[in-house]
């Protein structure tokens, strides 16, 4: 989840696929290859897009969509 520092609000995590709010803890995480991205802080993560998702079938959909996530990467927080 992302901390609004303006307003010390949390706000929720959103699944890539459905755009559902996530805000109990159960997000799952994956990398994808990316190489528009640029890591504005830490550049061995330049390249490497972070995926969301709500529940383990959006994340086999997300990684259906790009062939470059190796299975099993998905993680929970």
């Amino acid at each position: 989840m992302d901390d609004d520092a303006s307003t010390g609000e949390v706000r929720p995590e959103l699944c890539d696929l459905c755009g559902m709010a996530i805000s109990d803890g159960s997000e799952l995480y994956a990398f994808a290859r990316d190489s528009s991205l640029i890591h504005p802080y830490d550049p061995k993560f330049d390249g490497k897009r972070c995926l969301t998702a709500c529940s383990a079938e959006h994340m086999a959909q997300l990684a259906a969509c790009s062939t470059s996530i190796p299975k099993g990467s998905a993680s929970r927080t």
